[in-house]
C-alpha cells in the first residue's frame, strides 16, 4: 500500500537466484481531519480515528539470469517471473508481472490484476456510483458481479552511493519509478465512479504514478530511514465524464511520506510510516463521500491521513 515500489527497489541487491517466497502485511490507522472550504490549505487533524486499513498478500517470484556479458553492469541482469495472491477483510485480488533487470540501477516490469470485493459491517469492498444529485449513494456489489482490474508498467532508476565508495556508513539511497496504469471497475464507463476497498470516487481510466524516494542506510537495527513523495492523476479528465468540470478530473494528487526501516532478522523487515496527503478542496461545504463529484474543486487541501506499517517476511 506504500512502499510498495521502495521495497522491492531497496531490496534487489540482496534477491537471491531461482524461487522467492515471501509474505506482506500492509496496515493503516487513519486520522479524522476536517474538510474546510476554499482554496489551497491545511487541515488539522480533528479527530483520533477516521478509519483502519489492512490487507496482506503471498508473493512467489523465480528469477532467471540472462547471459548479457561478463561485465559488471550486466553480470547480474535477470528476468524475474512474480505471482500474487491479495486479500484483505473484504477483498481478494490475485496478480502476476514480468520483471527485466538490465543493469542493478535499472529495472522495467508490467504485470495485471483482477480482483472482487464484499460487503461486511459498515466497510464496503466494492460499489458502484448512484448518480442521484438529490441522495448521492454507493450501491452495493455482490462478489463476482464486477471485477476490478489493474494493468501496469513500470520503470524504476534506483542508486546507491555506497556502491561507489564503500562503507557501512555511505550508503545515500535514490530511488525513481514511474507507473503507467489502467484500472478500473468492470462495466464503468467515462462518469461511473466506483467504491474499491472501502475508497470511493474512483474513475476507470488511464493513470500515472511518480514516485521518489531518497533514504540513508545504516549498519543497524534502524536500518533504513527516509522520505518518499508520490505524484499521480489521470491522463484524460474525460474519465469523470460529466463531472470532469466541476470535479477536476485532471486534479494532481501528491503525497510526501518520512519512513524508516526495521530489520528485525535477516528474513524480517518492518516499515514504519506517516503519510501527508493532499487532495480536492472545495467551495462548498462537504457532507460525505458521495456528495463530492457534485461539489466545485477549487484548491487543493494537505492533511496528516494516517500512519501505516508494512511486514515483511522471507521464507
Amino acid at each position: 500500500m506504500f512502499l510498495s515500489v521502495s521495497s522491492s527497489a531497496f531490496s534487489a541487491e540482496d534477491k537471491k537466484s531461482g524461487f522467492d517466497f515471501y509474505y506482506v502485511f500492509e496496515g493503516a490507522y487513519d486520522f479524522a481531519s476536517e474538510f474546510r472550504t476554499g482554496g489551497d490549505h491545511f487541515s488539522l487533524v480533528n479527530g483520533l480515528y477516521g478509519g483502519i486499513e489492512m490487507r496482506s498478500s503471498m508473493h512467489a517470484d523465480y528469477k532467471l539470469s540472462i547471459p548479457l556479458g561478463q561485465n559488471m553492469l550486466v553480470s547480474d541482469s535477470n528476468i524475474t517471473l512474480g505471482t500474487v495472491l491479495e486479500l484483505s477483510p473484504i477483498t481478494v485480488k490475485p496478480g502476476v508481472s514480468v520483471s527485466l533487470n538490465p543493469f542493478p540501477f535499472l529495472s522495467f516490469s508490467a504485470g495485471a490484476e483482477i480482483g472482487t470485493g464484499w460487503n461486511m459491517l459498515s466497510f464496503e469492498g466494492m460499489c458502484v456510483f448512484n448518480k442521484n444529485p438529490d441522495a448521492p449513494k454507493y450501491d452495493r456489489l455482490n462478489p463476482f458481479d464486477r471485477f476490478y482490474y489493474n494493468f501496469w508498467a513500470r520503470g524504476t532508476f534506483m542508486f546507491d552511493t555506497g556502491a561507489i565508495t564503500g562503507g557501512d556508513w555511505s550508503h545515500f539511497l535514490f530511488v525513481a519509478t514511474c507507473t503507467i496504469f489502467n484500472n478500473g471497475l468492470s462495466g464503468c464507463g467515462a462518469g461511473d465512479l466506483y467504491k474499491w476497498q472501502a475508497t470511493g470516487n474512483y474513475a476507470s481510466g488511464l493513470q500515472y504514478l511518480a514516485s521518489f524516494v531518497i533514504g540513508y542506510q545504516m549498519p543497524l537495527r534502524l536500518y533504513r530511514v527516509g522520505i518518499m513523495s508520490d505524484v499521480s492523476a489521470h491522463f484524460n479528465s474525460s474519465d469523470f465524464g460529466e463531472f470532469d468540470k466541476t470535479y477536476d478530473g485532471s486534479f494532481v494528487f501528491i503525497s510526501a511520506s518520512p519512513f524508516a526501516q526495521l530489520q528485525i532478522t535477516p528474513k524480517d523487515n518492518l516499515y514504519l510510516l506517516a503519510d501527508i496527503k493532499s487532495r480536492r478542496s472545495f467551495s462548498e461545504p462537504r457532507i460525505d463521500a458521495p456528495s463530492e463529484p457534485y461539489l466545485h474543486t477549487v484548491g487543493r487541501e494537505w492533511f496528516l491521513e494516517r500512519i501505516g506499517i508494512r511486514y515483511e517476511h522471507m521464507f
